[in-house]
């Protein structure tokens, strides 16, 4: 699967942002403002951290924040917010939000299946992000390895 719908304008760097439900909110926008995703996703997004715990959590300081196609979702897309200083989620540091969005179950399945591929070496892709200055490079990043 072809990640071109992270576009640029869904990459957000912010310095720090207040909790993680504020993280899930930011990342959120550029999904609803594409009609990806329609705003009951969002609660559905934090309610799904809070009843499974930190499972999205991938690696040290990267989550992907998901809830399932029919609870808001309107197509594919993904956003990224980027964080200088870490937020706990639950009991883990996230740097990183990843928030997807797909209209199916296929679809989830091969979005996760690529981004699998791509984050593989989690060190890697922790150094690159972490040396990330602007959305120009953290789009390099996502469509470096696919």
């Amino acid at each position: 699967m072809d990640l071109s719908v992270l576009l640029k304008d869904n990459i957000i760097m912010l310095d720090k942002v207040d909790s993680w439900e504020e993280a899930i909110h930011i990342v959120a926008q550029p999904l609803i403002n594409q009609q990806k995703i329609t705003t009951e996703y969002i609660p559905a997004v934090i309610e799904n951290i809070y009843k499974n715990g930190t499972y999205m959590v991938l690696f040290d300081y990267f989550a992907i924040p998901h809830a399932r196609p029919e609870e808001g979702s309107l197509g594919l897309g993904l956003s990224f917010l980027t964080l200088n200083t870490p937020i706990l989620l639950l009991d883990k540091e996230v740097k990183y939000f990843l928030l997807l969005s797909t209209g199916d179950n296929d679809s989830h399945i091969e979005l996760m299946k690529t981004l699998g591929v791509l984050l593989g070496d989690d060190d890697l892709i922790l150094e690159q992000l972490s040396q990330a200055n602007s959305k120009e490079d953290i789009l390099s990043i996502f469509k470096r390895g696919v």
